[in-house]
């Protein structure tokens, strides 16, 4: 099933729009699921490391943030997918086909796939924005800070385009190939957790089925022995 981001779509959008204005106080927002139907589930006003504990271990969960980029110090933001290790297999099977929805839909400047509290590095956090040369999408105004001048920073691309010039990728060719590549591990990714999902369910409706045919045998049993017994006291 794809994601429902209709029918909450308002508060949706207004939580959204709370964390990338400049004239609002509240600086990140965390959403879950209500069965495939996205809802926010908190926002607040308070810094990285907070926000980073509102993410549970038993759940599938997406969080935005705006943070200060440390080099430019300019407003970026950022998006975390969370797919916590406690959370059912399956559900994150069929959430896994959320994703992309929801990075299109948030269109952050740096998204983070996360299952551990190890993923949730509030310093590897900034260093990633760090490095993003600029807006990864456009509807996202930087302001820069007053006490900082405006300057230039170049053309605007994405975390990619900055790992196409650490790798020194400079064809379109080249850059072709490398966005395939990541294509391709995602899709083999999805692939694997669709893949353990299904053997899971498959185990536990064998599991069922064995349960069954078990009770089935031992009502089948006492009701031959009580049967034998009467037999017998006639």
């Amino acid at each position: 099933m794809p994601v429902d981001l209709s029918t909450n779509s308002g508060d949706i959008k207004a939580a959204k729009d709370a964390v990338c204005s400049d004239d609002s106080d509240v600086t990140w927002a965390i959403f879950g699921y209500k069965g495939d139907t996205l809802k926010v589930v908190d926002q607040d006003n308070t810094d990285l490391e907070d926000f980073l504990e509102e993410f549970e271990g038993s759940k599938i969960q997406y969080g935005f943030i705006k943070v200060t980029d440390p080099n430019q110090a300019v407003d970026k933001f950022v998006l975390i997918n969370w797919s916590g290790e406690g959370a059912p297999v399956l559900r994150k099977g069929q959430c896994a086909h959320h994703v992309r929805d929801v990075e299109n839909y948030f269109r952050a400047h740096v998204t983070i796939n996360a299952r551990t509290e190890t993923d949730l590095d509030a310093d590897a956090i900034l260093k990633l924005v760090a490095k993003s040369s600029g807006a990864a999408y456009s509807n996202h105004k930087e302001k820069a800070r007053p006490e900082f001048s405006a300057k230039s920073s170049g053309k605007v691309g994405s975390s990619y385009q900055n790992e196409f010039q650490s790798q020194g990728i400079a064809s379109n060719d080249e850059r072709s190939t490398f966005w395939q590549k990541q294509q391709d591990e995602d899709s083999s990714r999805r692939k694997e957790q669709e893949e353990k999902a299904q053997a899971e369910q498959q185990a536990l409706d064998q599991t069922r089925k064995e349960e069954e045919e078990r009770r089935n045998a031992e009502i089948a049993k006492q009701q031959q022995e009580e049967a034998a017994r009467q037999q017998a006291e006639q």
